[in-house]
């Protein structure tokens, strides 16, 4: 996974998850930028579209697997800080 040289200070959206049996890397990036997300850190892997936001921090952060409710899907990977609540 490229590194995009960003750190969360907050809870925050870490990668946005895009499958490819819905979308392209273009449409991805397109709907990342329209929706005012990066879009410089991209994994392509066999599942997803991967677009990094932040750059993980697993001693600051805890991470969950998120779905948007919307079609196609989209998935992210939400980060909170240790030892604080979780907003959903």
């Amino acid at each position: 996974m490229p590194t995009v040289h960003r750190k969360a200070s907050k809870s925050h959206i870490q990668t946005l998850l895009f499958p490819r049996e819905f979308w392209t890397r273009a449409k991805s990036r397109k709907w990342a930028i329209e929706h005012d997300f990066h879009a410089d850190g991209v994994e392509v892997t066999k599942k997803y579209i991967r677009l990094r936001q932040y750059d993980p921090q697993s001693r600051k952060f805890d991470y969950r697997f998120v779905r948007m409710k919307r079609q196609p899907p989209i998935f992210f990977v939400y980060g909170y800080p240790k030892g604080g609540k979780r907003r959903r």
